[in-house]
């Protein structure tokens, strides 16, 4: 059964990575035979337009249907709606970072995956790919990705591998509670998954993305996962604000600073397991804060992150 899909990719102010991830897309395989039609929508939440030279010379004689946009509305749920908005014909919809290579075969797998399962949602593996890192980054398996069979079922997705059947979305939309904090995927499909939509992993449906020294460090390592353990946090608070919520989190908390200082006494002879422990600790912050109001802008505007 022929398949429209839309692969969106949001970006700001990244243009080499942006053009490196379309580039990738230019060379995706297998979608005619398959009876897959695939278009791209870049959407640049740059008011600037920073992306519009490299899309220009990238797309102008690309194999699929392409459009650029500006969301000038600053934010990364903003922009993700505005990939909602424009997308509303499409059977499918795709959603993929700008600093991301897709595999020749991701797309075509990632439908292959939906027609054999039927799931509203499924995603995949993003892999590292290292650039000049600490021996201890590797040995650590920081970067990692879940290591799950397909047809598994994640416990958590966000928008940087996925694929999303449009006629499951309704009126879903991404929170800007979460504009500068992150997280509004993982709340968005949390709710999605409330709502009866069920999700699927395929671990064959492979992108990478570039791991540099200004990630490959302590200090990101640690507000990275102080960062995402709020917001989740603050997920779950959000659908369930009920007290059961608040011990479940709690005792997570707890548990996961405990065990991080463990793992930061006995590793004393590996950094990478140091750092391990200094991970779980401030995941356990993370929560404990969120469970307090708190929220962690990590996207703030005078960040700039990479």
């Amino acid at each position: 059964m022929p398949s429209s899909v839309c692969v969106c990719l949001l970006t700001h102010r990244r243009p080499e990575l942006l053009g490196d991830c379309l580039r990738s897309l230019d060379l995706q395989l297998g979608l005619p035979q398959a009876g897959i039609t695939m278009d791209v929508l870049v959407i640049d939440n740059d008011p600037a337009g920073s992306a519009l030279p490299i899309y220009n010379q990238l797309t102008a004689g690309s194999t699929y249907r392409c459009r650029y946009l500006i969301e000038p509305n600053p934010g990364i749920p903003q922009a993700r709606n505005r990939a909602l908005d424009e997308t509303a014909s499409y059977d499918f919809v795709a959603f993929i970072d700008d600093d991301e290579i897709a595999d020749p075969h991701w797309l075509a797998n990632l439908v292959h995956a939906q027609r054999n399962s039927s799931a509203e949602i499924v995603c995949g593996p993003v892999l590292p790919r290292f650039e000049q890192v600490p021996d201890w980054v590797r040995r650590g398996e920081f970067f990692s990705p879940c290591d799950m069979p397909t047809g598994a079922v994640p416990k958590s997705i966000a928008t940087n591998n996925v694929l999303l059947k449009r006629s499951a979305l309704k009126d879903c939309r991404f929170d800007a509670r979460f504009r500068y904090t992150g997280g509004s995927d993982t709340f968005f499909f949390m709710n999605l998954r409330d709502s009866g939509a069920r999700a699927m992993w395929c671990n064959e449906a492979r992108v990478s993305e570039i791991v540099s020294p200004s990630r490959a460090n302590t200090h990101w390592l640690i507000e990275r996962a102080y960062s995402s353990a709020n917001r989740y946090t603050r997920s779950c608070q959000y659908i369930d604000p009920g007290l059961r919520t608040r011990v479940a989190r709690f005792g997570i908390a707890l548990a996961g600073i405990g065990l991080g200082l463990v793992k930061m006494a006995i590793g004393f002879w590996a950094k990478e397991r140091i750092v391990k422990g200094m991970v779980l600790v401030a995941r356990g912050f993370g929560t404990l804060h969120a469970l307090h109001g708190s929220s962690y802008q990590y996207y703030a505007p005078e960040k700039n992150r990479d």
